[in-house]
This record gives structure tokens, sequence and C-alpha cells, in this order.
């Protein structure tokens, strides 16, 4: 299987343990977005969905509107560094759904990913769900 197809079928099944309808108009945070794949494929599974894709890196964010522009009323950008502690009240929310994908690793020290992890605990509503599939 093609790297690409092998990669959306894991989001597809990591996405497939929300609990939300399919038509659920649902708030989700892409954390460390990069190119918007994950948003992607949250918009397909979800497709009344609003998400914001965060990122740090400028050109990924740029591919990311270029992969994206067919949901452009339903997507809304941010750039911000995951390790600067205000980035939690960059990105807005509450939200009812956070996503990540081989990012939050990057970070690499487990002081800076673990609050990585409160920030995002901290932009959900209560009961929310968090999905991440990443490396370990």
């Amino acid at each position: 299987m093609p790297r690409d197809e092998e990669r959306r079928k894991r989001l597809q099944e990591m996405l497939s343990a929300a609990t939300f309808a399919p038509d659920a108009a649902i708030s989700v945070l892409d954390v460390g977005g990069g190119y918007g794949v994950v948003t992607e494929e949250a918009l397909r599974a979800f497709p009344r969905a609003r998400v914001v894709l965060q990122d740090y890196s400028r050109p990924m964010l740029d591919e990311a509107q270029r992969r994206l522009v067919q949901y452009a009323d339903k997507v809304g950008y941010i750039r911000c560094d995951l390790r600067d502690p205000s980035w939690p009240d960059l990105v807005g929310g509450p939200f009812d759904l956070a996503v990540s994908a081989i990012a939050i690793h990057n970070l690499g020290e487990l002081a800076a990913m673990a609050a990585c992890y409160r920030g995002i605990a901290r932009v959900l509503k209560p009961g929310a769900l968090f999905l991440d599939y990443d490396l370990f």
C-alpha cells in the first residue's frame, strides 16, 4: 500500500474512535497540522465540522491552505509555536475534538510534550476527545 494511502487509513481509524455522529457540527483543533492531511480526513469524517489547524511553519500552513481550498469556509489557520506557553490562548476554543498526527513528538523533550498535552486539555470542552497518532 502506498505510504499516503496507509497514513490516511490510520488517520481514518483514529477518527473512527470519535463518538460524534458523522453529521455533527463539531469544533476541531488540529495540533501541529502541517500540510493539512489530518484536517482533510477530519472534514471527510465530519463534513459539518469547523477546524482550526495550528502549526509553527508558515510553508506548511501555506501548503495546507492550498490542499484545503475546497474547505476554505470551514478551516482557520493559526501559526504559533507549541513551545510557547501562550499557544492555547491563540488557537481559540473550546473544542469538541483535538487531533494530532506525527507532530507532538517533534517537540523532543518530555517536559515540552507534557506541557503541550496540558495546553490541549485547556482548550477542550468538558468531555471532549483528544485523538493522537504519534511516535513514542
